[in-house]
């Protein structure tokens, strides 16, 4: 199940520095009280957010009544009242939450029966600037929106395009809709309307970019600061120790998921996309959760089922893994942070076929009883990286 409520303390460990290590416990930032409001009968569930204790009464309740008339809870609520045990369709109405001390960003699914009679999902995200209560434009996070949609919209149709057998064949990826997208502690995600493009379970479809991957386009100050998106430069040496305790911890820090974790939580709580794909040793699992695009899920070779599988990979087709970003980084920079890799294996074609991978090198580095794979393109470009149980 979603988290309810990602806490804004995380966002500030994910930029936390040597300054900030000598800032008093104390001195934390006052954070919203995000409440739910609950209402469930015969199986059916509506829930919704409201702010509560937020010391400018006027923002509170201009981001409360908005999100009311937003996500349509009013029509919502007066679907839920007609319902009854016997009604063909329910409705369930939930959301996700991510608050800091600047903004406070939902993301409300509704499930079921919609306003017009019929069976249907939509998702609404809301973000709200706290100091005036109003839904941000792209134009507080892009120091040129216009330049930042153009890149955005090109990544878009190159990361969804390998994901299309994911969604309906008659869907659009462009226009991206840069207007409605939430934020969370470690990126942003844009959600599209279901009439321009679903999933093949019917939901609407997403497109997630990591702060990690946004730094070109980001404002340098103001809020993207606030929100700890800008990523501090790091030395080599930085660089090594965090790959390091990365290994160690076998845990990256965008994802909510750890190495050993059962693919069964893990699918109950983000959703699987289609059937997993085998390859030799193991199985990719691709979920439905945003969040996870163009990332893969690797269990073992057990074709029967995956209860009792476990997580023992992720390999990153997007992104960053400790600073080096997927498509940018080349195989100069991780030997300059790493050193020689304990092994290297040459991706020929066939390999490549069978992994799905382009031709070019694999650099493989073991500490603490995880390993690291980085593949390099034939221009020594990163394409992919591979964290894994050893």
């Amino acid at each position: 199940m979603r988290n309810k409520f990602f806490s804004g303390l995380l966002a500030l460990l994910f930029c936390f520095t040597p300054f900030l290590a000598a800032v008093a416990e104390d001195a934390q930032p006052e954070l919203p009280t995000v409440n739910s409001i609950l209402m469930e009968q015969d199986g059916n569930r509506l829930e919704y957010p409201q702010l509560t204790g937020w010391p400018d009464s006027r923002v509170q309740q201009r981001i409360n009544d908005d999100i009311i008339l937003s996500a349509n809870i009013t029509s919502h609520m007066i679907t839920f009242a007609s319902l009854s045990a016997d009604s063909l369709w329910g409705l369930q109405v939930s959301y996700d939450a991510y608050a800091t001390d600047h903004v406070v960003s939902f993301v409300i699914y509704a499930d079921g029966k919609m306003p017009n009679n019929r069976q249907g999902h939509t998702v609404t995200p809301l973000t709200y600037d706290l100091s005036t209560g109003k839904q941000l434009k792209p134009a507080a996070l892009f120091a040129d929106p216009e330049a930042a949609q153009q890149w955005l919209e090109e990544a878009a149709e190159r990361n969804l395009s390998s994901e299309m057998s994911n969604y309906e064949s008659s869907g659009s990826i462009l226009p991206l809709p840069v207007e409605r997208f939430s934020l969370d502690a470690t990126g942003i995600t844009f959600w599209y309307e279901p009439e321009q493009l679903t999933t093949v379970s019917g939901k609407p479809g997403a497109c997630r970019f990591d702060y990690t991957e946004l730094q070109h386009l980001l404002i340098t100050d103001g809020l993207p600061a606030d929100l700890c998106a800008i990523s501090p430069r790091m030395t080599a040496d930085e660089q090594h120790t965090l790959v390091l305790s990365t290994l160690e911890e076998g845990k990256l820090p965008q994802l909510p998921v750890t190495l050993g974790d059962a693919m069964t939580d893990i699918i109950d709580a983000y959703g699987l996309s289609r059937t997993p794909d085998e390859f030799p040793g193991g199985r990719y699992f691709v979920l439905e959760e945003p969040i996870f695009q163009n990332i893969l899920l690797i269990s073992d070779a057990m074709q029967s089922s995956y209860e009792g599988s476990v997580l023992e990979g992720i390999q990153l087709r997007r992104g960053a893994f400790c600073g080096l970003l997927v498509g940018e980084a080349t195989r100069k920079e991780w030997l300059l942070v790493l050193g020689e890799p304990q092994e290297t294996i040459e991706m020929t074609e066939n390999m490549a076929y069978d992994y799905n991978l382009p031709t070019g090198t694999c650099d493989i580095y073991s500490h603490a009883g995880n390993t690291v794979r980085f593949y390099a393109d034939e221009n020594g470009v990163l394409a992919a990286v591979q964290f894994e149980r050893k």
